[in-house]
């Protein structure tokens, strides 16, 4: 197993981060005081992994740290900004479309940046060891993802299940591209899964035809989440599973729905048919759970659901 001595270039990128952002540097360095040889195993891993294609030079070294800079940038001022006024910083899908996911150069930036935030924000890193270990637990037969954003759900996956049909859809051009990036870096054929680029609430899919749906910080992105997630009921089999993420109080550039606590979150699962199974739910800071409203505290919720019979 790695310890952090054996993980030279993780430590060469929050080297890099530290040096751009000092305030970084303090928050990072307890979070990682607190993590196991396996984490520091996974980390190297994914920056080894991104050397192939977006860690090539020392200009992409540079930028891939600045893309996590300004992502922490961007959050904590979009945070004191929603503080103030309760509202997220656009309401409106399509500016999310126009001004993030049709830029490939913003694009790039901003998934690179969430791709190291599995490695560095607690939240996420909990999501994703959430997301593992219960994807092992049984082999689905088929699989779906909807954005495939920073691509590191479906690259778990295919490492677990290599030999299961994929099914990819996005309503972004620009994701799709970078989606094949993101599975040639980490060694996977770009050509193996079946990539649909549309509208997830009418692309011609058949109903109940897979066993694995995963809605990965998507909610928060659409205009109208309970269509989407009705969407996601009809396509996943009587006897399948969805793997749903989404946050509440959660402003980010592209964030349009806002959830205001858990409990509408969760109202919405069943609102569409689903049943909640095993679930999380991550505040942002340490605050009590019955002030997480009230303080409009960002937390990170994730969940695997069920068809209801």
């Amino acid at each position: 197993m790695a310890t952090r001595a054996q993980a030279p270039l993780f430590t060469q990128m929050i080297d890099l981060i530290s040096g751009k952002n000092p305030l970084q540097r303090k928050s990072i360095e307890r979070f990682l005081s607190r993590q196991s040889p396996a984490y520091f195993e996974r980390a190297e891993d994914l920056v080894s992994n991104l050397t192939r294609s977006f860690l090539v030079g020392d200009s992409a070294w540079t930028e891939a740290a600045e893309a996590y800079n300004l992502l922490c940038r961007h959050r904590v001022w979009e945070q004191i900004q929603f503080q103030k006024t309760g509202i997220y910083p656009r309401t409106d899908a399509a500016e999310a479309h126009a001004e993030v996911y049709s830029q490939p150069e913003v694009m790039e930036s901003y998934m690179v940046g969430l791709m190291l935030s599995y490695l560095l924000w607690p939240n996420h890193v909990a999501i994703m060891e959430f997301y593992r270990n219960e994807l092992r637990r049984s082999r689905p037969k088929s699989y779906c993802e909807v954005g495939i954003g920073h691509g590191l759900f479906v690259v778990e996956q295919m490492r677990a299940w290599p030999e299961v049909p994929l099914t990819l859809v996005d309503i972004s051009e620009t994701s799709i591209k970078l989606a094949r990036r993101i599975l040639q870096t980490f060694g996977f054929d770009p050509d193996k899964p079946r990539i649909i680029h549309g509208d997830f609430n009418t692309v011609d899919l058949p109903a109940n035809s897979f066993d694995l749906l995963v809605m990965g910080e998507i909610l928060e992105h659409v205009n109208d989440a309970l269509a989407f997630l009705r969407s996601g009921r009809e396509l996943v089999a009587d006897d399948g599973r969805i793997f749903l993420t989404t946050c509440a109080n959660c402003p980010a550039t592209d964030h349009v729905y806002h959830f205001r606590n858990v409990d509408e979150i969760r109202e919405m699962i069943t609102e569409a048919g689903l049943t909640i199974g095993r679930e999380l739910k991550l505040p942002a800071e340490d605050v009590p759970e019955e002030k997480w409203e009230s303080s409009r505290v960002t937390v990170n919720y994730a969940a695997w659901i069920f068809p209801r019979g």
